[in-house]
């Protein structure tokens, strides 16, 4: 736990600008309610002033803001996983695949979904973003192999597993490109996808 007067001065910055960021996060996310109290300091002039104690998530959430110097009317990764979630609940959070970690999966229906920030835009990031998707890819269809039995080739299943990728500033789009993959897999049968 922490207040953000102790945050405002461990990095620096301007306690009004802290209450101001946490305020808006919160009203983005209701969740983050939990993580904070409304409290008062007194100045060294004696004048009373607000403040919060954060705590879990939210307190990350603003530590991580500061540290690395996020405006505050960004959306974070978890944000967009945390309004994502609220409109496809039956995605999972943080699922580990082999040795990789992906944003959101949905099983059933063979979709991932990845968060990228804007570094993923750098050349050298894009080239290993690809290579961990064709891993993430052969984990699964071997898995897919192995359930269902039809083929004798992990290959065949590769064109059945979808990875969305949602750049970051485009929720929306993003939003809408996962229900067009999802109404596209309840309308056909999922091994239509294969060859």
């Amino acid at each position: 736990m922490k207040t953000t007067l102790e945050i405002s001065e461990k990095y620096s910055k301007r306690h009004r600008d802290i209450l101001e960021s946490v305020r808006k996060v919160i009203s983005k996310v209701k969740d983050y309610e939990r993580c904070c109290e409304v409290s008062e300091y007194k100045n060294s002039k004696g004048r009373i002033y607000p403040m919060y104690i954060l705590k879990g998530d939210l307190l990350e959430l603003v530590e991580t803001r500061c540290k690395h110097g996020v405006r505050t009317s960004k959306i974070t990764e978890k944000e967009y996983i945390y309004h994502l979630k609220k409109i496809f609940p039956r995605f999972k959070e943080q699922v580990k695949i082999g040795e990789h970690i992906v944003d959101l999966y949905d099983e059933e229906n063979c979709i991932i979904v990845e968060i990228d920030e804007n570094y993923h835009n750098i050349a050298s990031v894009k080239n290993r973003d690809k290579k961990r998707e064709e891993k993430i890819k052969e984990i699964l269809s071997k898995k897919l192999m192995e359930e269902d039995g039809v083929y004798s080739d992990w290959r065949k299943y590769k064109n059945c597993i979808e990875i969305i990728r949602i750049k970051e500033g485009e929720l929306g789009e993003g939003i809408r490109e996962m229900i067009l993959k999802l109404d596209g897999r309840n309308l056909k049968r999922m091994y239509e996808y294969i060859d």
